[in-house]
């Protein structure tokens, strides 16, 4: 039975065949060992046989004609001859077909069985029609073959080509390989499945003079692993062997006729020792993290074979270990110092390694190379100071082991950098840039540095320090004017002093009473801090002024404007007369002609006439800048109202005559 599926398991690929467009019979062509100059020919087809039955042609290499060979169709015979030479099982299954009608036999097992038959008896694959023998054919000519459903040229399979020659066994396998393992013998050979189908495996130990075949059904390579083969293909694995025997192979090929080639060379397959050498104990591994080296101490049982120790390191426990001493440690070096141990985990297994080169591997032994080597020292650290925030940046660490960096920050004091520094950044950042935002009115000077720190913890040396300073964006407050002296020279404004530390000085602005267009600035500079009054000397006198002081800082920011302060500038003082000499009045003219003398210290510049209407009216002038001390003055028929007589030194003093009503003559 197991022989039985074996081969069914090898014909499926032909079985199934007809789901491929074209090609649904492999044809086999080989001389005919049973006669000379004749080429029998074997196809395996989709369903065996077909009850129209096939046509073989053949084509001589170099010509283009196919030339049909048979006249009747090649056909399954429903009634055997009388004289075959067919054992039981053969008839039994020729039995089994013509009891079966086509489509049931097409789909059936059976189709298998009675295939694999075909291949050892020829006889029988010429009873169900897959066979034929070419008699016509001259030795030395090459030939190809092909079958075709009797009546249709198209075919259904297309042989190999074929040099005619006398029969010769079919050759044996090629390229043999024997591969001992402990428990078995792994057999692999360069599969043709063109030439021969199957392979058998025979066997003798060293001392004995026989071989036996072993394989108890021929080893048949499916197309599909004769397309892959390798290296690794494995054919055959004879597990049935004595640990300590020395065995010798040999082998056969079955073609697709049943014909056995001559076996093959002999093979040896010496044993071969693969009991390992006892465990390495007490493995001890030291790691100097300051130098990067693991160092490993172990012991041996002292063996015979025993040649050394190989050394195998991984990361992770689970993962691949790779050998790192180059040549095996022999047995009598019981340690082994591994440089260049990365920083991290390191698991290691010792193993024990024979002259046959048998290993026995330890446990995993663990050991941890620490991190001691700090992160180069931050450089390029840059501030840029704006309103309310200071801006730091530097040139990224190229550590692969870089967790981050503290920003670090201390005060500059009396022009020395302290010493005393505190973390700004909680927790290591790892972009290169940092702002801190403080108030706006914050004035001090800070120094800043950057410490790179890894994944171990290490700490770099702080980076070159960079000062920094927010921008005064601050004004002062609003100064305060106290007080104004005025006379008719100068007006002196005091104040009080501003208590802004950054206080530079002040401006002092004066407008006329009322006017909130037209601000004029006293001072051309800055009046320092430390005074707290100013004299303006370009008033003039019987004016009235308001005042304003604005404080400025040492960055420019100009406080508001301090309240306005008042303050009227006196009447210059008079000194000199004007006495009237003469007031006539022409009624019918409506003239009051006036002369009067005017006495002044100082040297006079004009007159000008005033007049009242009534007391409710201020006095309005009447004429323009007399020079002359008389004047004609138009009244008409009005003569109520009071008169008045200015006189104008060249220093602006003013002299008022008394006030005279308007008599009439």
């Amino acid at each position: 039975m197991r022989r039985i599926l074996f081969f069914i398991l090898w014909m499926l690929p032909f079985l199934t065949s007809a789901q491929k467009p074209v090609k649904t019979a492999e044809v086999f062509c080989s001389a005919d060992y049973l006669q000379q100059n004749a080429v029998r020919i074997k196809w395996l087809y989709k369903t065996v046989y077909n009850p129209a039955g096939f046509d073989v042609y053949r084509q001589e290499k170099g010509a283009a004609d196919w030339i049909k060979l048979n006249e009747a169709p090649v056909q399954m015979l429903k009634v055997l001859p009388v004289n075959n030479k067919l054992d039981k099982e053969a008839k039994d299954l020729h039995k089994a077909v013509i009891q079966m009608s086509y489509e049931e036999f097409s789909k059936s097992l059976i189709r298998a069985f009675i295939l694999i038959k075909a291949i050892y008896v020829d006889e029988l694959a010429d009873y169900i029609g897959i066979s034929f023998t070419d008699n016509k054919v001259e030795l030395g000519k090459e030939y190809q073959y092909k079958v075709c459903i009797a009546g249709n040229s198209e075919p259904e399979g297309i042989s190999k080509s074929f040099l005619v020659a006398p029969y010769q066994k079919p050759a044996c396998p090629e390229n043999i390989k024997l591969t001992r393992t402990k428990k078995r013998v792994d057999i692999s050979w360069k599969p043709d499945i063109y030439r021969y189908y199957a392979v058998d495996v025979y066997r003798r130990k060293a001392e004995d003079s026989s071989f036996t075949k072993i394989t108890k059904v021929p080893r048949a390579i499916q197309k599909d692993q004769a397309d892959k083969f390798s290296d690794k293909s494995i054919f055959y694995d004879d597990t049935a062997i004595v640990y300590s025997a020395n065995y010798i192979y040999r082998f056969a090929a079955i073609d697709y006729f049943g014909q056995v080639s001559q076996l093959s060379p002999e093979y040896s397959v010496p044993m071969v020792d693969f009991i390992p050498p006892t465990l390495p104990f007490n493995i001890v591994p030291t790691a100097s993290s300051l130098n990067n080296v693991v160092r490993l101490d172990w012991q041996l049982v002292d063996e015979k074979d025993l040649a050394g120790v190989n050394i195998y390191t991984s990361d992770k426990p689970e993962n691949k270990y790779v050998k790192i001493n180059t040549e095996v440690i022999p047995k009598t070096i019981l340690t082994f110092n591994h440089p260049n141990a990365a920083v991290g985990s390191h698991y290691y297994r010792i193993a024990s390694i024979d002259i046959s080169g048998n290993e026995n591997l330890s446990a995993p032994v663990f050991v941890e190379v620490k991190d001691v080597t700090p992160p180069a020292k931050p450089q390029g650290l840059v501030s840029e100071a704006a309103e309310g925030a200071i801006t730091l940046k530097w040139q990224a660490n190229t550590e692969k082991d870089l967790r981050g960096y503290h920003v670090q920050r201390s005060l500059k004091s009396n022009s020395k950098i302290n010493s005393s520094y505190v973390n700004v950044t909680k927790v290591p950042i790892t972009q290169i840039t940092y702002t801190e935002q403080l108030s706006k009115n914050i004035r001090n000077e800070f120094v800043y540095r950057i410490v790179a720190i890894d994944t171990c913890f290490n700490r770099s040396k702080p980076s070159e320090n960079t000062l920094a300073q927010m921008p005064d964006v601050t004004p002062p407050l609003q100064p305060l004017i106290k007080n104004i002296i005025a006379d008719t020279l100068k007006a002196t404004v005091s104040w009080l002093p501003n208590v802004d530390v950054d206080i530079a000085g002040y401006n002092l602005y004066r407008a006329l009473h009322g006017d909130t267009l037209v601000i004029e600035k006293i001072n051309f500079n800055l009046i320092p801090s430390g005074l707290s009054s100013y004299s303006d000397r370009a008033i003039k006198a019987g004016i009235s002024y308001d005042y304003f002081l604005e404080a400025e800082d040492s960055t420019g920011n100009k406080s508001k404007h301090s309240p306005a302060f008042y303050t009227k500038t006196p009447e210059p003082k008079v000194s000199g007369s004007i006495v009237i000499d003469e007031k006539k009045y022409n009624a019918k003219k409506g003239i009051l002609k006036l002369e009067w003398t005017a006495q002044a210290s100082d040297e006079i510049k004009g007159y000008v006439v005033y007049r009242q209407l009534s007391k409710e009216l201020p006095f309005k002038p009447v004429s323009g800048l007399l020079t002359d001390n008389q004047f004609d003055l138009n009244v008409g028929e009005k003569t109520n109202g009071m008169i008045q007589i200015k006189c104008y030194t060249q220093k602006g003093e003013i002299i008022s005559s008394e006030n005279f009503s308007l008599i009439s003559q």
